[in-house]
């Protein structure tokens, strides 16, 4: 009769020779890897080491993000039968947690939870000494926080995503650092402003995907902040105002607010504008109008094609529009590109390089290079055209560098995925790039799309 073999998994963890490599791993590592895992798998690995089993009690960071199982359509008493286990096993995991301070604690959760159990989680973290809170509230009815969330001193992480976020005339954040808000509705202009105003060392703050009512003035005032980053955002009836004196960094994307009403930006250094239209009138003109002149002092530029297209089509002349005199590189994301971003150059006068990330389109002529061909762009040294697909626009454009950027070191064409694929268009685009006159000394280099790593 065949012996069967019993498998134990008390000595998977046996290396050669007989030694306990897992069990004899250090706390701090394992912590590191549990870190890594949604807490539901992490606890789970207790079965690889008796002591993992007690060191799954002290896991510093606590993730219940992603948990409800990815099958197929369940009713609303299968998903609440489905929460009230997983509500259990949290209250479990938090009551048995054996360490005085948790670093980072998520939390996902929809309208099936009980929500007096959820304040009581967030009230336990906050006492814990949290440090990095991740909160999601994935559905439309607002939701009441513990007072004692909105003056934990400990928080210097605070990533909340939910509609409606009621927030108390006492807030205090005195080591908090980085503030992201997503999928909010800004009932007023008060809760924005009381976050962001009581936050002493917040240096990043992001807005995405949030929504604010009609006549609002949000405010964004905080001395201390460095980075603000704001996304999708629906600020169409809104004025923004932003007096964050410091600022490094500003990233705006999408829809312009009905109004700006900015400070100066001494320290700005890089600036990414990735605008899109909806109505193209004369008053979005005037608003983009009026942030790109707080802008002047960035070292880099990144703005969509019709950042500059609003910017064209505006009824101002460019001298009245100020020299960006320590701008050293732009980056162009998306095609729309207009005659007169050429007279823009005259605005540049130190760039080095410039990057047009997608494909791009020029007039066929070059009437619209209005600058003094002997003396413009003496920095100018390299030019990057990606996706390029070898269509008279942009062959057009590439001549026009060529003829007129008398400094030129290097010009870098990335082939689209397309032509990357065709090589008889590659050799004819070749035979023309290699008649277009150029500095002896500029190289012109063709790549394919899987080349430019």
């Amino acid at each position: 009769m065949e012996k069967k073999h019993k498998i134990s998994l008390d000595n998977s963890n046996v290396g050669v020779g007989g030694e306990d490599k897992i069990s004899n791993l250090p706390d701090p590592l394992i912590h590191h890897i549990f870190s890594f895992l949604p807490t539901k798998c992490a606890l789970s690995t207790c079965i690889l080491s008796t002591r993992w089993k007690y060191l799954s009690n002290s896991i510093p960071t606590l993730d219940f993000r992603r948990w409800r199982p990815l099958v197929g359509y369940r009713n609303e008493e299968e998903m609440l039968q489905e929460s009230k286990p997983f509500m259990n096993f949290l209250d479990r995991v938090l009551c048995l947690h054996e360490k005085p301070k948790i670093q980072k604690f998520c939390l996902s959760w929809d309208e099936h939870f009980d929500e007096s159990r959820v304040n009581n989680w967030i009230a336990i973290v906050v006492k814990r000494k949290i440090e990095e809170l991740f909160l999601s509230k994935g559905s439309t009815t607002p939701f009441i926080f513990p007072l004692s969330l909105f003056t934990c001193d400990s928080l210097t992480v605070l990533d909340l995503g939910m509609a409606r976020l009621n927030v108390p005339n006492k807030v205090h954040f005195p080591r908090l650092k980085l503030l992201r808000l997503r999928h909010m509705n800004f009932v007023n202009g008060f809760s924005l402003n009381q976050l962001v105003s009581n936050c002493p060392i917040l240096e990043e703050l992001s807005l995405i995907h949030c929504v604010s009512l009609k006549s609002e003035v949000l405010c964004i005032a905080n001395v201390a902040l460095k980075n603000l980053y704001i996304s999708y955002c629906y600020f169409e009836e809104s004025t923004m105002k932003i007096c964050s004196p410091n600022l490094s960094t500003i990233s705006y994307g999408k829809y312009l607010p009905k109004d700006f009403v900015i400070d100066s930006f001494p320290s700005l250094l890089e600036a990414d504008m990735d605008i899109l239209s909806r109505e193209h009138n004369g008053a979005e003109k005037f608003v983009l109008t009026k942030l790109y002149k707080k802008l002047a002092n960035v070292k880099l530029l990144k703005g969509s094609g019709t950042f500059f297209q609003i910017l064209s089509q505006a009824d101002i002349l460019l001298a009245d529009l100020p020299a960006f005199n320590n701008l050293i590189h732009l980056e162009v994301s998306s095609a729309a590109i207009l005659r007169r971003f050429f007279r823009f150059l005259q605005l540049w006068p130190n760039l080095e390089s410039i990057v047009f990330a997608k494909r791009i389109g020029f007039p066929e002529d070059d009437d619209c290079w209005s600058l003094d061909p002997k003396g413009s762009l003496p920095h100018l040294k390299s030019i990057k055209f990606i996706n390029f697909r070898g269509g008279p626009m942009e062959l057009t454009a590439i001549k026009l560098f060529l003829k007129y950027a008398g400094f030129l070191e290097t010009v870098t064409i990335v082939a689209s995925p397309e032509l990357s694929n065709h090589t008889n268009e590659q050799v004819n685009v070749m035979k023309q790039l290699l008649e277009f006159p150029r500095l002896a000394n500029c190289v012109v280099k063709f790549l394919m799309s899987y080349e430019n790593a």
